[in-house]
């Protein structure tokens, strides 16, 4: 019961916003439609008085049948809004556009010539009337309802362009939420509590690591709306994000950390090496002076970022928000030729990300 209740609000809905996209076209429709219905009216009257015959009877006529199609014209574009034609598969929409077509130009017959009848005394209501008028009509609608059908479409995928512009916009943000909130609550915990425990006994080393916080935390801060960062910056981040571990977990890991320096300035996505290294310290089985290793080298084909640490690849690790989160930054920058993958191999996990070169 409650799922109808939610369709028929949704129906509500779509039909209210459909209607009210009727009334902001209603000035661009009134403009075109009168060009275009005076356009039939002016090549009609050519014909009929200078071509075929010499008829001023046909002033009148085109006058009330070019006067009639304007008028229905309305109500095949509310039709062709209301029901979302255009949002249909192709075949349909062609099938539902004809039918239509078929429907509003013999409407405008019907209507029409019992006005002519009664107006001229003429007895016109004939079906080899009505199929002649209804061949000369036909093509005017025709021509009205695909070029109506290409405006439409015009508009629908403009709209499609900009709702996924928009949803672009909003996944940027999400991801920047994510980014400044990367560093997790449960870490600063402990690196404040650590540092607080430090104040009398080491002093030194308190302040220290008061500056590695601070140094992190703008870090983060400033580069929350940057899609790229150096990869020195970046290791700068990770070198102070290891030493505030180093003070929590002390003699239980032991860091290594490799960097080509001719990569310096080669550009990667913010708080990457960091989110993989807290990804390694946060599963891995840290104790007895464990190593974990940060690796980023410059191949002969590519550039690898790794870090290993210690322990066995249990569950689906890779496919957590962060690490997700982190693959789709990678492939937004560098496309197709970015490879991520976490596998294990000698009682270690690998996090691997290679970018192949230009």
């Amino acid at each position: 019961m409650v799922t109808s209740i939610t369709v028929d609000t949704n129906f509500l809905k779509n039909s209210s916003m459909t209607l009210k996209k009727i009334e902001k076209a209603k000035k661009e429709f009134w403009i075109a439609n009168t060009l275009g219905w005076l356009s039939v009216y002016l090549v009609n009257i050519f014909f009929q008085t200078n071509v075929f015959t010499e008829n001023p009877d046909a002033y009148i006529y085109s006058v009330i049948i070019c006067g009639m199609s304007f008028i229905m014209s309305f109500f095949l574009r509310w039709v062709l809004l209301y029901f979302n034609v255009i949002e249909r598969k192709f075949v349909h929409t062609i099938i539902l556009s004809a039918l239509l077509m078929i429907v509003v130009s013999l409407l405008v017959i019907f209507a029409y010539t019992p006005i002519i009848d009664y107006f001229f005394d003429e007895d016109s209501f004939k079906w080899k009337y009505i199929v002649h008028d209804w061949v000369n009509l036909a093509p005017s609608f025709f021509n009205w309802t695909l070029i109506y059908l290409s405006y439409i479409l015009f508009i629908h995928q403009r709209k499609l362009t900009a709702e996924k512009y928009e949803m672009s916009l909003e996944l940027k943000e999400t991801e920047l939420a994510n980014l400044r909130n990367q560093l997790s609550p449960h870490f600063l915990f402990n690196a404040i509590n650590n540092i607080r425990s430090l104040i009398l006994v080491e002093p030194e080393r308190a302040r220290s690591g008061l500056l590695e916080m601070s140094d992190l935390l703008r870090y983060v801060l400033n580069y929350q709306k940057r899609k790229t960062v150096p990869l020195s910056e970046e290791m700068e981040v990770v070198q102070s994000y290891i030493e505030l571990n180093t003070i929590h977990l002390g003699d239980n890991v032991q860091f290594e950390v490799s960097v080509d320096e001719s990569l310096n300035s080669f550009q990667i996505p913010p708080m990457s090496i960091q989110l993989l290294l807290e990804n390694a310290i946060k599963h891995g089985e840290i104790k007895d002076k464990a190593k974990v290793v940060i690796e980023v080298k410059n191949q002969t084909d590519f550039i690898s970022i790794q870090v290993i640490n210690p322990g066995k690849l249990l569950t689906k690790s890779d496919e957590g928000i962060g690490l997700k989160n982190l693959k789709h930054r990678f492939k937004d920058i560098f496309k197709e030729k970015v490879k991520f993958k976490i596998f294990e191999a000698n009682n270690t996990v690998i996090a691997n990300i290679t970018i192949a070169h230009d």
